[in-house]
């Protein structure tokens, strides 16, 4: 590896940006000064690149996604361009014809939003039916939290007017008592998971395609924020053929932690071919666009039919959640808690009775309120923050919450003001992981429709960026 030095350009480091030159020998950062002296250090054996007045960042440090998730994504037809219930069967059956698939063959969509809909509400099982009545059809919501099944994946999964509501799911059903397709949180997750994934090849090639897209965007850490055993098996075996650059940090389903942790434990905390094991991740609600987010305060009323006391729902009971948090700190494992609402935000920092020593992690933290960050500062608690949230679904959230309340989702600056290392992260698959729209979220708050939300909460570029270097350092255990 020939080392190199950069000039002529701005350089970020962690707390200011200086125009320097920078050394880099065998691939890591020898020196900072001046070209001669940079020069000295690396010998003779060096490219110098000119940045011709660029700007050099440290790698973008993504503190919460699913690189695997994303990479089965990449199997699947997007459905972010559907604007109506006839585009998703359009769109689904030209895959079907397309790919030539077979009467029984899976068709797998993903990333509609019902909010972007003209019919402005989630298909049915008889919406999709259109598509094919022998195919199991599974399309996932744009947030990951819902999606539709139809009438062949219902029977698939044995899911009838008998099926009992999983714990934290709901079937939706119709005044008969009969499963309609649209599958909430568990309900959706537990019934995705039963399409067979794709064989050990395919998955290779669909993971060497994610990663050249994390790449792409300036991500030298990712994350895999809910890692299966199997999957964990996956990239091990990618691993060990050389072939992740990336730094890649696993999230064990708290579930399943301790057959994943026990049969890896040389992965724990410690980076292995580019792949370590930093924790285990709960989910606590669901999504604030999908209004399944628990809220202390009910949603507005969108439609006269809207349960005008509706505040969303927990996955856990208090008590369960305090075990967990109990569970974790004994066994020394960093905990990342996925929490929309301001309800399930709650929760889990009640579930802290001390200062968190493993620095666990609020997921999203979309609604937290100020006295919640207040907590969490005390606590030790970092909140990731999904700043993109203000421009992909800012308007839906003023029609979900009022404006009072949407201007404070993400709220960065309150969270800079407790003086708090935040993070902010993509949630890839949600959305591409895209950490420069991040940050231009961060730092403008404009909503698609051009409404500026929340300008107390705008924080500087320089808190941006550290959001996703420093602060995401910090949060890895990596500063």
């Amino acid at each position: 590896m020939r080392n190199k030095i950069f000039i002529n350009g701005e350089i970020i480091l962690p707390d200011y940006i200086e125009k320097c030159a920078i050394a880099v020998c065998d691939g890591k950062i020898s020196g900072i000064g001046n070209q001669p002296d940079m020069e000295k250090i690396c010998g003779n054996n060096a490219d110098i690149i000119d940045l011709k007045g660029a700007v050099l960042s440290p790698g973008f440090i993504d503190a919460h996604s699913h690189i695997l998730q994303f990479a089965m994504s990449l199997r699947c037809i997007s459905l972010a361009q559907a604007r109506s219930f006839d585009d998703i069967v359009k769109m689904l059956t030209e895959y079907k014809t397309e790919n030539k698939l077979g009467e029984n063959a899976p068709i797998i969509g993903f990333a509609y939003d019902h909010n972007d809909l003209d019919e402005h509400a989630h298909p049915t099982a008889e919406v999709l039916d259109r598509i094919s009545k022998t195919n199991p059809v599974v399309i996932s919501h744009k947030s990951g939290h819902m999606g539709v099944v139809n009438s062949a994946m219902l029977k698939f999964a044995g899911i009838n007017s008998e099926t009992p509501n999983p714990k934290g799911g709901v079937i939706a059903r119709n005044a008969d008592n009969q499963p309609t397709g649209y599958l909430e949180e568990n309900a959706f997750i537990q019934t995705a998971a039963l399409i067979p994934p794709s064989d050990i090849n395919e998955s290779v090639s669909l993971f060497m395609k994610a990663q050249e897209i994390y790449l792409s965007y300036g991500i030298t850490t990712a994350q895999d924020g809910k890692t299966m055993p199997a999957e964990f098996e996956l990239l091990k075996k990618i691993g060990e053929s050389g072939k992740i650059k990336l730094d890649i940090v696993c999230y064990a389903e708290y579930n399943n932690r301790k057959k994943l942790i026990e049969n890896n434990e040389s992965y724990l905390k410690n980076y292995k071919n580019h792949i370590k094991i930093g924790g285990a991740k709960i989910f606590l609600d669901g999504s604030p666009q999908g209004r399944t987010a628990y809220m202390s305060t009910p949603y507005k009323k969108v439609n006269d039919s809207d349960d005008e006391k509706y505040c969303g729902y927990p996955i856990y009971t208090d008590n369960e959640i305090s075990e967990i948090v109990r569970t974790a700190e004994k066994e020394q494992l960093q905990l990342l808690a996925h929490c929309n609402g301001d309800a399930a935000a709650q929760q889990f920092i009640n579930a802290h009775k001390t200062p968190s020593l493993c620095r666990d992690v609020i997921i999203h933290a979309q609604l937290i309120r100020p006295d919640q960050i207040e907590e969490a500062a005390e606590l030790k608690l970092i909140p990731s923050f999904f700043a993109s949230h203000v421009y992909h679904w800012g308007d839906v959230h003023i029609k979900n919450f009022g404006l009072e309340r949407a201007e404070k989702i993400s709220p960065m600056n309150t969270a800079k003001n407790f003086n708090i290392p935040f993070t902010i992260h993509t949630d890839t698959p949600v959305i591409p992981p895209d950490i420069l729209e991040s940050i231009w979220c961060a730092v403008n708050r404009i909503t698609k429709n051009g409404v500026k939300l929340g300008i107390s909460e705008i924080i500087p570029p320089r808190e941006a960026l550290n959001a996703v270097t420093k602060n995401g350092a910090y949060q890895y255990f990596e500063e």
